[in-house]
């Protein structure tokens, strides 16, 4: 009798198609990252650095 050898093809093609599905699952998590990344920019342009100082004054100490 000769041994199977579909069995092992079979398991190959499903390491395989596991292997590319984690390759697409990494690949969508770095798009993420990339998309996220610009909106943190742009989220951060719209800071305005001197909005603070105007809205707290400074205690004046009494003597």
């Amino acid at each position: 009798m000769r041994p199977s050898t579909k069995g092992i093809a079979h398991t190959s093609d499903k390491a395989s198609e596991f292997a590319l599905s984690r390759q697409a699952q990494a690949q969508a998590l770095v798009q993420a990252d990339r998309v996220r990344a610009e909106q943190r920019s742009v989220n951060d342009a719209r800071i305005d650095s001197n909005a603070g100082k105007w809205r707290y004054s400074a205690a004046v100490e009494r003597a």
